[in-house]
């Protein structure tokens, strides 16, 4: 992702954060227009996942240092595995 694109990351349900330690953060709710955080579960190996409110604008500035990484599940079912 680029700059420009991380300072519009609106975050959607499904949305996955990776951090460099190999902790994430799950995406359980869509943004809302007028909110600067969303709900997601956080999950870290060895313990059960817990709820918590991401705040998007310091979310965005780890994004930009390159602490936390997007993981979007794309909607193309054309994918062939073999």
């Amino acid at each position: 992702m680029e700059i420009s694109e991380i300072l519009r990351y609106m975050p959607k349900e499904g949305d996955i954060i990776m951090h460099k330690d190999g902790s994430y953060h799950v995406v359980i709710e869509d943004m809302s227009k007028g909110t600067m955080s969303v709900k997601a579960n956080w999950h870290m190996l060895g313990n059960e996942p817990s709820e918590v409110d991401l705040n998007i604008p310091k979310l965005r500035t780890s994004m930009i240092q390159g602490n936390q990484f997007l993981v979007r599940k794309t909607e193309d079912e054309n994918i062939e595995v073999d």
